[in-house]
């Protein structure tokens, strides 16, 4: 098979845009034929296979100025390049990041099978990737909060919420989701006539592993105490990964003498209680930081289906996480694993006491059991060989039609 990638990014530090480079990975190891299109490309110089959109400044400052992601981009030029026309499959990826057109996908979509996994849920808010609402107009969720990304600077949503419905009727796709939760979604939106597929996300067994905690943590500078790890891209900044409710843990800690580590901050240095860390793209850095760790925290308000659930367990880590998105399905039956309703910070350093002293007390012989777990269900191999599945089940339905 010939398969087009879209994605925002060809970076490996956002979850989408890394599981949208590992399927690219995949298929090349497997013997089929696949390249990039990438809004914003860091690789692209040195690998023939990506290549950037072309992105004008002027169609980005119009689309910012008009408060407008999906129509200003001028991206109808894809549907002439010799990668679009070669190909059998068009799989999208995040289409929001300010670089490409709605229309371009109806046009894409006449011509060729396009396949579109979500990885949140802007495909069917007015421009955000997240909301809480439940209110539903013209077959979109209304925002529930304006600071979340992608933000407008006038209120737009009445017409993005129509342009978005109208663009869906016209569109011949299929759609993807690693959650059950976001399928559930969709079946109550403008996209629900679509047919959609549940694929989880999958890791790389073989870079996320479990490492020897001791020496690690040696190696970081970290004592024996309990360690307990908050990892999210600009954490200090980014609203919805609820870097504050981990702050509160921090500064609950009561004489405990927990050590809290926080991943993705913009400069390392000990702040609050918690030692910061830079954002890190590099898995093997970061399969050593969550061996060190005896639990992961996520006190995200809003998520799908993060990885790092997925890659701390590989890494023989307890998960304690809020019950928003997906987050709860990724640990169903986790040993040490536990899920909670956002904001209830007595039951969350409840939880945290009470994993920490499970994880403690089992050692070893849980941190194997987390492994297993996760390797079960979650191993890369396992996603790719599923989309390949979706690939060959919407094509052969398209030679059929």
């Amino acid at each position: 098979m010939k398969i087009l990638t879209i994605t925002a990014s060809d970076n490996s530090i956002g979850g989408a845009s890394r599981v949208a480079m590992d399927i690219h990975r995949g298929l090349l190891e497997r013997g089929h034929e696949s390249v990039v299109f990438s809004g914003k490309s860091e690789i692209s110089s040195d690998n023939p296979m990506v290549k950037q959109i072309e992105r004008p400044l002027w169609s980005k400052a119009l689309s910012w100025l008009l408060s407008n992601d999906v129509d200003f981009f001028q991206t109808d030029y894809l549907l002439q390049t010799p990668e679009f026309l070669a190909a059998d499959l068009i799989h999208c990826h995040n289409l929001h990041g300010w670089y490409f057109s709605l229309k371009t996908l109806k046009k894409m979509s006449q011509i060729k099978p396009v396949l579109w996994t979500l990885h949140d849920m802007w495909a069917i808010t007015p421009h955000s990737a997240h909301t809480s609402s439940d209110v539903i107009k013209n077959g979109i969720y209304q925002i529930s909060d304006k600071r979340l990304y992608p933000t407008t600077i006038w209120n737009n949503d009445y017409y993005l919420s129509w342009r978005k419905s109208s663009l869906y009727k016209e569109m011949n796709i299929s759609l993807a989701s690693p959650s059950h939760w976001l399928l559930g979604k969709l079946r109550t939106s403008s996209l629900s006539p679509k047919e959609a597929f549940h694929v989880p996300n999958g890791i790389d067994f073989n870079k996320f592993k479990i490492g020897p905690k001791a020496d690690l943590r040696k190696k970081f500078k970290f004592s024996h105490a309990p360690l307990i790890l908050f990892i999210g891209a600009n954490a200090e900044t980014n609203y919805y990964k609820g870097y504050e409710d981990f702050c509160w843990l921090a500064a609950s800690d009561l004489g405990l003498g927990f050590q809290y580590v926080c991943l993705g901050s913009k400069n390392d240095g000990f702040r609050m209680g918690i030692h910061h860390l830079k954002a890190s793209s590099d898995k093997a850095y970061l399969a050593e930081i969550l061996s060190c760790a005896d639990v992961l925290v996520c006190t995200s308000k809003y998520e799908n289906f993060p990885l790092v659930i997925l890659e701390a367990m590989a890494c023989g880590t307890s998960v304690l996480t809020y019950d928003i998105g997906g987050c709860s399905e990724a640990i169903v039956d986790a040993p040490n694993c536990v899920s909670i309703m956002p904001g209830n910070r007595k039951l969350l350093i409840e939880s945290l006491h009470n994993i920490i002293s499970e994880a403690r007390i089992r050692g070893d012989g849980l941190r194997n059991e987390l492994r297993n777990y996760a390797q079960e269900r979650f191993s890369l191999g396992k996603m790719i060989d599923k989309y390949i599945d979706v690939y060959q089940a919407i094509l052969s339905k398209r030679r059929v039609s």
